[in-house]
């Protein structure tokens, strides 16, 4: 596994992944190259479960989310996996603009702009923010494209006012309404 995420970083892949829901972080998001994906909630803390650590990079939404379920039909679902394709949608948006970006400028645009709050071993760089992400888009470029890299530059553009954290308040959605059911064996089967 280890021989396979090297030689798709080498070809210039993106490899985003589940953190896990167990509190431990879990493989391949442990992995130094693959960005690892936590869930919140609907008030932007973490969910209960979701792995915390230092390899953790991005928190997304991952509970009660409304997805597609099978035979067409639609389910709320939870969990890690589910945080992860907010990620991987957002990274897919910021790719659009320009196609020959490599995927460490688009792994550096989403964390650093990602809100800011909580521990980071908790929240990592902290929650998605595709609003953010977007305003920063060509700021980032030009830092990228002058210096061939973020690394150094990134925290003289914070000193200099040109690249500003995202520390806004979380959006809160309390008004979330969802309907949960489960069958057990016994019922299923009488039924």
């Amino acid at each position: 596994l280890t021989l396979l995420i090297f030689s798709i970083m080498c070809t210039g892949i993106l490899i985003v992944a589940a953190a896990g829901n167990n509190n431990v972080m879990e493989y391949p998001a442990a992995y130094e190259e693959v960005v690892s994906v936590g869930s919140v909630n609907c008030f932007g803390e973490r969910s209960l479960g979701s792995a915390t650590g230092e390899e953790l990079e991005l928190m997304a939404p991952g509970e009660q989310i409304l997805t597609t379920g099978a035979f067409g039909g639609v389910l709320v679902s939870s969990g890690t996996s589910i945080a992860t394709a907010h990620v991987t949608g957002i990274a897919s948006l910021l790719w659009q603009i320009d196609l020959s970006c490599p995927s460490d400028f688009i792994r550096k645009l989403m964390d650093f702009s990602a809100n800011k709050y909580g521990d980071s071993n908790e929240y990592g760089y902290g929650l998605i923010d595709v609003e953010c992400a977007m305003k920063n888009y060509y700021k980032f470029k030009k830092i990228y494209e002058r210096t061939g890299s973020l690394d150094n530059n990134i925290e003289l553009a914070r000193k200099s006012g040109v690249l500003i954290d995202n520390n806004s308040e979380v959006i809160v959605f309390s008004d979330v309404d969802y309907v949960t059911g489960s069958w057990l064996k016994g019922e299923h089967k009488s039924m």
